[in-house]
């Protein structure tokens, strides 16, 4: 699965600037495939939810608080 992602820098700190920079401009499905993988099998890779969750934050004022 990591092999296959097509997100993301060429370094951790790159990618981390890439889903700072998109949860800034509030595209949370770009920041969401910088944080996590595409996939509904595991929880805690599903990117669904953490898109949710970043639109849920957007939503309630809080997106700060997560960058």
């Amino acid at each position: 699965m990591m092999a296959g992602d097509a997100y993301g820098g060429k370094t951790p700190q790159e990618t981390l600037d890439l889903f700072l920079r998109a949860l800034r401009t509030g595209d949370m499905l770009l920041a969401s495939k910088y944080f996590a993988l595409g996939t509904s099998e595991e929880e805690y890779l599903n990117r669904t939810k953490w898109e949710d969750g970043l639109r849920d934050a957007q939503a309630e004022g809080r997106i700060k608080s997560v960058i």
